[in-house]
């Protein structure tokens, strides 16, 4: 999605991606498995509390934030069309819904 709406969206969409995986290598492997090199990849380890946080629930976990910075989406990302939500978002418009 990001290779493919690099023109429309430019510098304006980040996606990152948070790693439960044992290692940075592990991380590294299954990024370029998965071609996903365009993505920022964070490994949390045992110390880390995002899953606390952000009431995760699941493997994979989505949070969408606005352009302001405020999370106005949480969920599994099946459950959502993500490129309309961020094209909306990037409008100024909101979605329609913070949690599913």
């Amino acid at each position: 999605m990001l290779v493919r709406r690099a023109a429309d969206w430019g510098n304006n969409v980040r996606i990152i991606g948070l790693s439960i995986d044992d290692s940075d290598e592990d991380v590294k492997t299954h990024v370029d498995k998965k071609g996903w090199t365009n993505v920022e990849h964070y490994r949390c380890g045992e110390e880390s509390t995002a899953q606390q946080e952000f009431n995760v629930e699941g493997i994979p976990y989505c949070l969408l934030v606005d352009t302001q910075g405020k999370i106005v989406w949480i969920g599994h990302p099946s459950e959502r069309n993500l490129e309309a939500d961020i094209d909306q978002l990037l409008k100024g418009h909101n979605i329609d819904s913070l949690t599913s």
